[in-house]
């Protein structure tokens, strides 16, 4: 999966995984764990539009 997108659009400094995404405990039922920080606090509605991207 690319990040990229996400990153650029909202200014992410610093993503990570966590969980089994990038192990072989990943499966096609596995949600996808991630943590950030943004260059500056994302608005509760841009949280939102994350989470939704």
């Amino acid at each position: 999966m690319d990040f990229t997108p996400l990153i650029q659009k909202y200014q992410i400094n610093l993503l990570l995984s966590f969980g089994s995404y990038g192990t072989e405990r990943f499966t096609p039922e596995s949600d996808i764990d991630l943590a950030y920080q943004a260059a500056s606090a994302l608005t509760p509605k841009e949280e939102l539009q994350l989470l939704q991207d």
